[in-house]
């Protein structure tokens, strides 16, 4: 039964969780990094372990110039080489991902069309639900006379 008295946690509860727990919803001076640190577990990564896009779009850029530079469509297998471009943007991003963190939490996917040019308009759309703070979708297009090829990369940060 409860007595009432203030001194009831004591016994239960580190004397640093109950400070934290009287804090006011409000109160700008602590932050949620500091709870999880001190509980010993962290769900979301830290800002330094977030993975930079422009290298995720600079490694689609270079695998669509080494696979697609100078190429017609008739030259080209689309089913091979789409598969080709993705396996290789998939391997290179987690080989990224897993520099940034070893516990290989980040989960990455990628899909590549690839199109003749007809003179024609072309409307393409992803939709996904995830968390803003974590997750990230990059897109590059690559376009010369003769073919149309657009990649994207979804990561995904599994916790």
């Amino acid at each position: 039964m409860y007595s009432g008295s203030g001194d009831a946690h004591k016994d239960v509860f580190p004397e640093e969780l109950v400070k934290l727990a009287q804090l006011s919803i409000y109160d700008k001076t602590h932050t949620d990094e500091s709870v999880q640190s001190l509980m010993g577990f962290r769900l979301k990564p830290r800002y330094n372990e977030t993975v930079d896009l422009t290298l995720v779009k600079q490694i689609m850029h270079t695998t669509h110039q080494t696979h697609l530079d100078g190429k017609k469509w008739k030259d080209l297998d689309p089913k091979m080489i789409c598969t080709t471009i993705s396996n290789e943007i998939n391997d290179r991003v987690k080989d990224l991902c897993r520099s940034i963190r070893e516990d290989n939490r980040y989960k990455c996917v990628v899909e590549t069309c690839i199109s003749k040019i007809n003179l024609q308009g072309v409307t393409k759309k992803t939709g996904c639900l995830w968390d803003l703070k974590t997750d990230k979708l990059v897109s590059e297009s690559y376009i010369n006379e003769h073919l149309l090829c657009c990649s994207e990369v979804i990561i995904i940060f599994y916790y």
